[in-house]
Formats: structure tokens, sequence, C-alpha cells
């Protein structure tokens, strides 16, 4: 439901978000599966509207040949902000969340968190 153009934009706004966070410095490559990257895909997770997306723990907390990765679910209506309600789920904020899971970090209990399950 997003072009091109628009997933790369708020990705990039996503990772500047952690850069202002922590100390982390993102580095865009066109190689995937580099050693500490994070790698970006549309897959068909679970169909409509349940899981919007899922990220993997980095390589020193996770072995797996998708350690970092972040997958979003195809078949989920994503929109850049709140302007279709309910309809739709705001892509940067969920960015935002799988990337915080991709650097290694849990769900968290604090109120408004980001991170909050």
């Amino acid at each position: 439901s997003l072009s091109e153009a628009e997933v790369e934009s708020a990705i990039a706004q996503a990772l500047d978000a952690w850069s202002e966070v922590a100390d982390i410095t993102f580095t865009r490559v066109d190689s995937p599966r580099q050693e500490n990257s994070l790698d970006f895909t549309f897959v068909n997770i679970d169909g409509a509207g349940s899981i919007l997306a899922q990220a993997y723990f980095p390589s020193d907390l996770n072995s797996s040949s998708l350690a970092g990765d972040v997958q979003f679910d195809v078949r989920d209506n994503f929109e850049i902000g709140n302007s279709e309600g309910n309809s739709a789920f705001d892509f940067l904020w969920v960015a935002v969340h799988e990337i915080g899971h991709a650097l290694g970090l849990d769900h968290s209990d604090a109120l408004d968190s980001v991170l909050e399950a």
C-alpha cells in the first residue's frame, strides 16, 4: 500500500530516530546479508490484521541467518501517519518498533514506549 520511496523514507526516519537516542550510526549498503546489518523485506507473515511485522535479534543474541532482519507483512495495509484511521497501520511507527528488536531490545512495560508490548 506504500510506494518504494515512502518505504525508504520511513525506514530512514526510523533509523534516524534510533540514532538520536543511541550511539549508533547506520550506513546504507546495497548488498544484503552483511554481518551486523539490518535487512528490510516484505513477506507474507500471517495475512492481514494480526502480525504486522517481525524482527530478529542481532547476531550476538541470535545465530540465525535472519539475525538483525526486519520483515513487514505484505498483506497488511500500511500508511504514513494516521489519515486512514483504523483501516491502516502507521508504517513509520511499526518500523521504529521493529528496529528496536533488531537492535536487541525486547518489549517494554513502560507506558508510551515504542517497544510497549
